[in-house]
């Protein structure tokens, strides 16, 4: 029992340097950057934010039930103007040559973030943007 309390003892400055050091975010989940804070996700995996830029109409190739899975959120200045980047993997209608069969292909596209709002959108293979 001496000895439990002993080393509980000892430990115990140890543990207090830890705790000094965790991060806090005042009043929010997220950290704040230039473009604004980070997206951060809801419990069900989904950026609402994104979802509410889909039902908007502002990509207009895809519908939330089409997305597949979100990526994670990174920063990337364009034209001289910082965002947040997510990236969007959805299911896109593939062409094909017969009109009785049309196979489904996953596409991907970023949504580019600022200040909690969504700007615009890139397709992945945008050569203007560099992506």
């Amino acid at each position: 029992m001496k000895m439990i309390l002993t080393i509980a003892l000892m430990s115990l400055p140890f543990f207090s340097r830890l705790a000094a050091v965790e991060p806090t975010f005042p009043g929010r989940w997220s950290e704040p950057s230039a473009a604004g804070n980070k997206p951060v996700m809801d419990t069900s995996s989904r950026y609402r934010l994104i979802d509410k830029s889909i039902q908007n109409g502002q990509f207009g190739d895809i519908r939330p039930n089409m997305i597949y899975r979100y990526g994670y959120p990174f920063q990337r200045k364009i034209e001289g103007k910082h965002y947040w980047l997510v990236p969007v993997r959805y299911f896109a209608a593939a062409p094909s040559a017969s009109i009785y069969t049309q196979s489904r292909i996953v596409a991907e596209a970023y949504a580019c973030i600022n200040h909690d709002r969504v700007e615009f959108w890139i397709p992945k293979y945008s050569q203007r943007f560099g992506l």
